[in-house]
């Protein structure tokens, strides 16, 4: 059982933390931009809205430069800060960052299935009856490990012994060893993270709730779609996840999202073809 030293010591690191990055392609290429004086707005969405941890802190800056706070959207936390902002933000992220202890291809893997698990929510979400949300699911589902990537800057250690016995089970129960380390799962903590960064609340739900749908009220419909996502993009080997275990998705998730689940057969084509062209950059 996990002390309560332990989780003070999360809690404290956790309100204590600042904005990081991660090294994959999509940080490479926006560090490339700015070097070469060829960063814009147009330009720089299209890396950032490809990577978790950059679109968290475009849309905490945002929320944080107005009033009422959470912004929905990053086209409009864009708008908001402007292209000397995002310039300036990147910038000073970068020089803080380092990254002796890391290994691209490490980020690179894990990277890849948040980003296969967000264009995965989205069609999946263009296939049903809440496909106005398709955007706001991409993001949901780019975002929802966002407290791996916490645990695996600020937890070194613990990640590693959660690795080991995560590979020592024949059921590969990464929540069970999160549990039994840290006393929180990635999902706790990443609701932590999330809610310093005020992001909106309903991709903190998701990010809450993503392995067990049942356990949330609100934002149903989102979290069902990226749970599904989720293990969709691990059974289509989309990068690496920390959770190798494909979950059961339950009989009512399909009655209601209004989904048949023959879908997939359709769509499994247009979700390659979209994973391909987001990735077609890296080198």
């Amino acid at each position: 059982m996990v002390n309560q030293n332990k989780m003070l010591e999360i809690t404290h690191i956790i309100e204590k933390c600042e904005p990081f990055l991660s090294l994959n392609s999509a940080f490479i290429e926006i560090n490339s931009l700015l070097k070469n004086s060829k960063f814009n707005k147009e330009n720089g969405f299209r890396y950032i809205a490809k990577d978790p941890l950059m679109t968290c802190i475009v849309l905490s800056k945002a929320a944080n430069s107005v009033d009422n706070g959470r912004i929905l959207t990053l086209k409009k936390a864009v708008e908001i800060l402007g292209e000397d902002s995002l310039k300036n933000i990147f910038s000073q992220q970068i020089m803080q960052e380092t990254f002796l202890d890391s290994r691209k291809d490490e980020n690179e893997d894990f990277w890849l299935h948040n980003l296969g698990v967000g264009i995965i929510s989205k069609i999946i979400c263009e296939n049903t009856i809440y496909s106005s949300k398709a955007d706001e699911l991409y993001f949901a589902g780019l975002l929802h490990d966002l407290g791996s990537y916490v645990i695996k800057k600020y937890f070194k250690n613990d990640y590693q012994i959660i690795q080991e016995i995560v590979g020592k089970d024949p059921n590969k129960r990464l929540l069970l060893a999160e549990k039994k380390v840290l006393g929180v799962t990635h999902q706790e903590i990443g609701t932590f993270y999330a809610t310093k960064m005020n992001l909106p609340k309903s991709i903190i739900n998701v990010i809450r709730h993503h392995h067990y749908v049942d356990s949330s009220m609100d934002d149903k419909q989102n979290i069902a779609i990226v749970m599904v996502a989720n293990n969709l993009a691990k059974g289509m080997k989309f990068g690496k996840s920390d959770n190798f275990y494909l979950e059961p998705i339950p009989d009512w998730v399909w009655r209601y999202l209004q989904l048949d689940q023959t879908m997939y057969y359709q769509i499994i084509s247009d979700i390659q073809d979209k994973f391909d062209i987001a990735t077609a950059f890296i080198k």
